[in-house]
């Protein structure tokens, strides 16, 4: 138990190894998940084999495990875990079954998971995890949002995975649940300083704060947090203060722009060099840390590195270098695939910065200035500005919500790292369709909140600041129009 942000669920993600803590050591069931590299103080990863058996030791129920859902039928989407483990098919049969049994989801075996209702839904993505019958069961929240006859049947799994021997470590704000369920309650407080305290609970236990002494020092470590925040908020960002930054964003945005759709058109190494000398370039101006920019590309890059290699396999031009089962890998192959991959990294390292130095107000002044000339032929460019940020903004919450699903697909064990291509393509099924289904269910949430806020097209809308352009926009159309001018070139160079 803990407040928000306090690192309950991140202790729950360390456990599954999705994540590394700052320091120590983690073991689980014996499977060292993390631990200091040759000693030292860096903490690494469980190597893959290790991190497969703690996948099969530890179930992770994530917080809206419904939102993991991706098969055609209930059956299916329980099955994939156990699929993964390599068991055979009696065997996932089997198991498919009894925790659908266990579940009281029998009848809905047959039935999509996208059809069902949200409590229905829930108990779907949790058998989906209990099939893999893991030792050790972690839930994070996972009674938030269910209705009272939801709730019990939960609480009775839980009382149900315990008579079985089964660990369950619960992640809870409710007290009376915990009060309920729990043998013991560990409380840690804000910022993650330590633990306030441990204890066991009885019958007649009540869920309260800890003793005197450390409820000090829980109140000091809230107050040092606050501090800490406090100064980060008024600690200038420094992307905001970058060179590509201050740009007005009428000219960052069609510039960006350009590059992005310039780069689908690099065909030779020449082009490649003269946009990998741009982004970079830009990446520089931006003054965006590594760690920023890869937490923000990881995950499309992830993907449409994988959309790449496929060109490998479909690519019979060139010299044969070797061949996998019928299937040629040529040197023309080999060559497409890295172009393409480039290319595409060069798209996302692009949108990343412009979306990291530009703020979604920026975005609609500009896309609203330089759609005005259209308002003459009756175009609502104010709606078109909207919706183009909106769309924007979509992309760091799709990402998150993304690397979430990641987590708990691995978690059943899928994974698009390792395996054999049928099973890579699986697991890159397992993530795509629940990503766009949350596409999707953001969209029609955005336009219900829309609509509960009486937003009405037309109206007109007084601007906080006026656009100018400056020097140092004159500088950079310039130095883009040398980029495009330079790919243009090498297009037709010999």
């Amino acid at each position: 138990m803990g407040p928000n942000g306090a690192g309950k669920s991140t202790l729950a993600r360390i456990l599954c190894a999705l994540a590394v803590p700052d320091a120590g050591t983690v073991t689980v069931d014996g499977i060292p998940v993390a631990r200091p590299r040759n000693h030292g103080t860096r903490i690494r990863y469980a190597n893959r084999r290790q991190r497969s058996l703690v996948h099969a030791t530890v179930g992770y129920i994530m917080q809206h495990p419904e939102r993991q859902l991706f098969a055609q039928t209930v059956a299916e989407d329980i099955a994939y875990g156990p699929r993964n483990q390599g068991l055979d098919d009696h065997e996932v049969t089997q198991r498919t079954e009894d925790v659908m049994r266990l579940l009281h989801i029998s009848h809905l075996a047959g039935r999509s998971p996208f059809a069902l209702s949200g409590g229905q839904q829930r108990l779907v993505a949790i058998a989906g995890v209990l099939a893999c019958q893991p030792k050790l069961v972690i839930m994070d929240e996972p009674a938030a949002g269910l209705d009272a006859n939801a709730r019990h049947r939960l609480h009775a799994l839980i009382r149900h995975l315990r008579g079985q021997g089964v660990a369950v470590m619960l992640i809870t704000h409710d007290s009376d649940e915990a009060r309920m369920l729990a043998d013991r309650i560990v409380r840690i407080p804000a910022g993650g300083a330590g633990v306030d305290s441990v204890g066991s609970v009885g019958s007649g236990d009540s869920v309260g704060s800890a003793d005197s002494g450390d409820s000090k020092k829980s109140e000091a470590a809230a107050q040092r947090d606050t501090r800490i925040d406090d100064t980060h908020r008024r600690a200038p960002d420094r992307t905001a203060a970058s060179l590509i930054g201050r740009l007005d964003p009428r000219v960052k945005l069609p510039a960006f722009l350009l590059v992005m759709m310039c780069a689908f058109a690099i065909t030779n190494v020449r082009q490649l060099a003269v946009g990998a000398c741009t982004v970079i370039g830009v990446l520089i101006a931006s003054r965006i840390g590594a760690g920023r920019l890869w937490r923000s590309i990881r995950v499309f890059l992830v993907l449409f590195v994988f959309m790449g290699l496929a060109n490998v396999f479909f690519v019979r031009a060139g010299t044969t270098l070797a061949t996998i089962g019928s299937i040629p890998i040529t040197d023309d192959g080999l060559a497409i695939s890295a172009l393409y991959i480039c290319r595409f990294t060069m798209v996302i390292v692009m949108g990343a910065v412009f979306l990291a130095t530009t703020t979604p107000t920026a975005i609609t002044d500009a896309v609203d200035a330089l759609f005005s000339p259209l308002r003459r032929f009756g175009v609502h460019t104010q709606e078109v500005a909207l919706v183009f940020s909106l769309a924007l903004r979509f992309m760091p919450t799709l990402a998150t919500e993304t690397r979430a699903i990641m987590d708990a697909q691995s978690a059943r064990g899928g994974s698009i790292e390792t395996g054999t291509p049928t099973r890579r393509l699986r697991a890159m099924a397992a993530i795509i369709v629940p990503v766009f289904a949350g596409a999707l269910r953001h969209a029609d949430d955005l336009g219900l909140a829309l609509d509960a806020r009486c937003y009405e097209e037309g109206i007109h809308r007084t601007h906080w600041r006026v656009l100018r352009i400056e020097s140092r926009d004159i500088v950079f159309m310039m130095a883009i129009a040398l980029t495009l001018a330079g790919i243009i070139a090498f297009a037709f160079l010999p």
